[in-house]
């Protein structure tokens, strides 16, 4: 488990650099509503387990799904639950949630006997099967990354450990520099995984390397519909470039 001393480092950063949500109004929100959002570290803090699973089935006479553990934050001491499926029962209130999906993915923070909510921190968050939402959030589990021990267990190694987040950051990184239909026009994006090298420097760093489909002939040399493409730190989940393939 992470130390208190570095939780509290991080809890300092994230709320200097508050991260907010806006008024919910998703596939995933029974409702459009606001609130005022805690900060990651608070809502780790208030539940007993912390996770991001899959909808598996659901829901049962009494609204309850079965949901699969994919990546485990907080309350898995048994490395056996990982490959169980949790009870959960989601909030249809005020803020709540519509009928999830087969499929459906999200960060959720639960304590026992209690119901899911979006005010708890729960949040739908983006799959790489559907690229153009890139707005539905990651950044709370991208957080999570960074605030507790990468050996913990259940706990991937790096900021950006799949395609998926790589993804979803690539996204983040490419709109604000070529708008978002020019992106979006790209898609389907991918992401490699290499080791490169620094230059000056003999230590190979593990880099995402995300591109999409070209929509030219990439061989000519004039041609303005070139893909987007970005590079992207595993470990740390920094952008190193954001331009066009063959630039």
């Amino acid at each position: 488990m992470p130390t208190l001393r570095k939780i509290g480092i991080i809890r300092k950063i994230i709320l200097i650099m508050p991260l907010t949500i806006a008024p919910l109004i998703s596939s995933g929100a029974a409702q459009a509503c606001s609130f005022a959002p805690k900060s990651t570290y608070d809502y780790y803090n208030e539940h007993s387990k912390v996770f991001v699973g899959t909808v598996a089935q659901g829901p049962d006479e009494k609204g309850g799904y079965k949901v699969k553990v994919n990546e485990a934050f907080k309350g898995f001491d048994d490395k056996n639950e990982l490959s169980d499926t949790m009870d959960v029962v989601f909030d249809t209130d005020w803020c709540g949630f519509d009928k999830q999906e087969k499929g459906s993915k999200l960060l959720i923070f639960m304590n026992e006997g209690e119901k899911v909510s979006h005010t708890g921190g729960t949040i739908p968050i983006w799959q790489v099967e559907d690229q153009t939402k890139a707005e539905t959030n990651l950044y709370r589990v991208i957080l999570l990354r960074q605030m507790l021990d990468p050996d913990h267990k259940g706990i991937p190694k790096g900021a950006v450990p799949d395609e998926e987040t790589a993804i979803y950051l690539a996204y983040r990184a490419m709109v604000p520099v070529f708008g978002k239909e020019a992106v979006s026009g790209n898609a389907p994006y991918k992401a490699v995984l290499t080791k490169e090298k620094e230059e000056g420097s003999d230590y190979e760093e593990e880099v995402w390397h995300i591109m999409g489909t070209s929509k030219c002939d990439t061989q000519k040399d004039s041609c303005e519909n070139r893909s987007p493409q970005v590079k992207i730190h595993k470990w740390s989940g920094k952008v190193l470039k954001v331009d066009r393939t063959g630039g």
